[in-house]
């Protein structure tokens, strides 16, 4: 598995300074949200718009999807907290690799799995149960435009953007099971005509989020946190 990382690492980086233009638009694809998600979630938007004898069933696979891919992120998120650190390749100095300059914080996480392979790949592999055509054009779209570009800055080897999407795939289907489906989606559905202001203010903030990979949600998670252990130190409970 290591020789396919390093291989996959040093085909890509041949390519790396022949094009400086080119190099720097595949910077700007791992770090623009828009770029990363807008495509697909434009997608599932219009297609939850159209009016047909499928609304309904296109709606439901649609919540799916959406579960779907946050869960495959949590999940992809947790393993890189959990699992022995890995380093990305851009910060191995054996690699010495020159490549783009990246945020250095990326330091600090684990580049296994790829929750951006995770929650991208889980979202277009449930968009094929709701469209086949836009499913799979939103996955080369996230095969190309997503995955690649993380590969080719060095911040995720070969091996962890297939486990992320292994991850994606798994929860793609698992929440595209009736059971899911009729457990679950049909019955977040029925928020949207008990109250379809709350359901599309929730929907809004979510794929929001989704476009920004969860960094506000996160960062204010972690906020939270800091207040609540604040909170408790000060009334002398120790949640540290």
């Amino acid at each position: 598995m290591r020789d396919i990382d390093i291989g996959v690492l040093h085909f890509l980086r041949s390519y790396f300074g022949r094009w400086p233009a080119f190099d720097g638009f595949v910077e700007t694809l791992t770090e623009n949200g828009l770029l990363k998600a807008g495509p697909i979630l434009i997608t599932l938007w219009v297609l939850w718009f159209v009016r047909d004898a499928q609304t309904q069933r296109r709606r439901v696979g649609i919540v799916s999807l959406l579960v779907a891919g946050c869960t495959a992120a949590a999940v992809s998120v947790l393993l890189t907290k959990i699992l022995p650190l890995r380093l990305r390749p851009v910060f191995d100095p054996t690699l010495n690799l020159g490549m783009l300059q990246v945020t250095p914080d990326w330091a600090r996480v684990s580049s296994l799995p790829s929750d951006h392979a995770a929650l991208f790949v889980a979202m277009a592999c449930g968009l094929i149960f709701v469209s086949r055509k836009w499913g799979w054009l939103a996955l080369v779209d996230v095969v190309l435009f997503v995955c690649v570009p993380r590969a080719y800055v060095g911040l995720h080897y070969f091996w962890d953007l297939v486990a992320g999407a292994a991850i994606g795939v798994v929860f793609a289907w698992l929440c595209n099971t009736e059971f899911f489906r009729t457990r679950v989606s049909e019955r977040l559905m029925k928020l949207e005509a008990s109250n379809a202001a709350v359901f599309y203010g929730a929907m809004f903030a979510l794929t929001t989020q989704i476009a920004d990979l969860f960094h506000d949600a996160r960062q204010a998670a972690g906020l939270l946190i800091h207040a609540v252990v604040w909170a408790g130190r000060s009334l002398g409970i120790p949640l540290d």
